[in-house]
Formats: structure tokens, sequence, C-alpha cells
């Protein structure tokens, strides 16, 4: 085939019907199908780092706009279930000091709207980060396409070489040293993440990509009572989405000169990466 030009390694608004989906027909699939662009609503967010003039700024119109649509949802699952994950919001239930009670209209939104942000910008990267990771190594590329049940462990070098969330940010519950250096209670700690992922104490040769590596595991999805909820479904989708594109374009090249990064607070990874595919590297 002729090289075409791809602005994303796959479409961020089939990573997000995929994030909100469950397996059981096109009436669940659908249920962000009308709504391809509120992955680029959250898009524009996410690379917003400017909060001068918030009431007249765009990105908090559509942020506006986003969480209306979850509100509208919500209220409709609950007028006419669905098997969707909409409706296992609305059906959730919580405890409380005063007893079980489900989940506000509002609360049901505002996790719709996490799942969709954290499931779509961070598994949107991961891929993009695969995508370079296996354009510079194409021997292991050609590994994959040929023995599809090394993937599940090349996502995991994958989280541990580039990381698409590289920190985690904490606040300490009591006074605590560690290595020598006194934290108080209530202070705001980064944890650099990515950088623990390249600790040479813990892998070796850490900067070399290996899809065959063993190591017992990464903290690319935190650790403890913060560890990702998403994770199992994170690591199923890019394994999903790399065999799937492995076994239509086993190769492809990148133009470097028009890569585009992204830079936010939350995520590092690709705002664009044009590629060939079809190519020989």
């Amino acid at each position: 085939m002729s090289p075409a030009e791809v602005d994303a390694f796959l479409a961020e608004e089939q990573t997000c019907r995929i994030a909100t989906s469950s397996p059981d027909g096109p009436h669940v699939t659908a249920l962000f199908f009308v709504w391809d662009g509120a992955a680029l609503w959250f898009n524009s967010l996410v690379k917003s780092q400017r909060w001068t003039d918030v009431a007249r700024d765009p990105l908090v119109a559509a942020q506006v706009r986003l969480h209306g649509y979850f509100i509208e949802q919500i209220e409709a699952r609950r007028a006419d279930p669905r098997d969707d994950m909409m409706t296992d919001l609305v059906q959730a239930e919580v405890k409380t000091a005063e007893g079980t009670r489900r989940l506000s209209t509002a609360e049901a939104a505002n996790f719709a709207n996490l799942l969709v942000s954290a499931g779509t910008e961070s598994t949107a990267r991961l891929l993009g980060w695969a995508c370079e990771l296996l354009a510079a190594h194409p021997d292991q590329r050609a590994e994959l396409a040929a023995e599809p049940s090394l993937l599940a462990n090349a996502v995991e070098e994958t989280l541990r070489y580039e990381g698409p969330s590289a920190v985690q940010g904490r606040v300490t519950t009591r006074d605590i040293e560690l290595h020598g250096t006194a934290i108080a209670a209530g202070s705001k700690v980064l944890l650099l993440t990515s950088s623990a992922g390249r600790d040479g104490r813990k892998y070796p040769d850490p900067d070399r990509f290996d899809i065959r590596r063993r190591f017992e595991g990464h903290v690319a999805f935190g650790h403890g009572p913060h560890f990702c909820i998403g994770a199992a479904l994170a690591r199923m989708e890019a394994r999903i989405a790399l065999e799937e594109t492995l076994r239509r374009f086993p190769t492809w090249d990148i133009d470097h000169e028009r890569v585009v990064h992204l830079h936010t607070s939350t995520v590092r990874g690709h705002e664009k990466i044009p590629i060939s595919v079809g190519s020989s590297s």
C-alpha cells in the first residue's frame, strides 16, 4: 500500500469508546459514538496550562459541556437502564456513616468523566510510545508480529521504559524520614515514577528496551491504595491495539521531524506522530 500519514497511532476517540464499553453488543459500544469530540475536548483541557481569564476560557467551556453531557447520560440511564458502565455507575452503592446509598447524579457524572479522561489520555499516550519504540526496534517489532503471545510482556516493558504518567503527586499524612531526609506531615511530594522505571538497582541495563525482559513489576500504575483502578483495562486495550495494528501493518516509519510532543502536568507523550505504514525500517 502507498504510505499514508497518520496523525495518531490509534484514534483517541476509539480508545474512549473501548474504555466505556462492555462486551455485550453494539448498543453499548455506541455509548460515546456520537461524541467522538469528547476526546478532543479533553485533549484541549489537558494541553491547557493557562488559568487566566478562566470565565471566558474555551477550555473551561469544553469541560462544562462535557460534564453536562455526562449528567444527561446518567439521567437517561436512571430512566432507562442499559447493560453498560453508565448504568453500573447509576446503580452503584457506597457505604457512609449514615448507611448505604447510591451515587448522586453529580457524583456519577464526575466518575464517568474520570474514567473517560484518564482512560483516553493515558492509554493513547502509551500507544504512542509503543509506536515510537517499536519503530526504533524493528527486530523486536517483527518478533511481536510473528509471536503475539509476547505482547503482554511488551506492554509491561513499554510502561516501565516510557510510562505515560511520569509523576504522581501525594500529600504526606504524617512526619516521615526517607533516605536521611525528613518530610513533615502535610508536605506535598512529587513521586518520579518514570524515573523509578529506569532504576538500575532494580532493572539490569535499565536504558535498554527489551520486550523479553523479566521483572517483578513496575510503578507505572502507582502503588498501594492509589493504584490505578483502570490498570487491567489499560493493559488489555494496549495489547489488543498493538496486536491488531501489527496484524494489519507489521512495519511503519515515523517522520521524526514532524513529531509533536505533548506538554502537560499530568501525562507525557505525543500530540502527533506522523507515520508511514507499510514502510520498511
